[in-house]
């Protein structure tokens, strides 16, 4: 479970990947900003797909150093 800030995303991998994904998101604002990712895939502007790759690239990022740490961390 997570709390976004301002200018943080979500789903963001329903662009690049359509299958079906588990995760859902409750809003706590009366404004929200939704894209539907077929139809912005298509229409993906160069500024756009550089922020998404950073996006993603952190998310992985993130993955790798959690797994780093929870493996080495069962090691010391």
């Amino acid at each position: 479970m997570a709390i976004l800030g301002p200018a943080e995303v979500f789903g963001e991998l329903e662009v690049v990947d359509p299958r079906p994904h588990d995760s859902t998101a409750v809003r706590n604002h009366e404004s929200a900003y939704g894209l539907d990712g077929p139809r912005v895939s298509t229409r993906l502007d160069r500024e756009v797909t550089e922020h998404l790759s950073r996006v993603l690239a952190g998310c992985l990022q993130y993955t790798y150093d959690a797994l780093d740490n929870l493996i080495f961390s069962k090691c010391a």
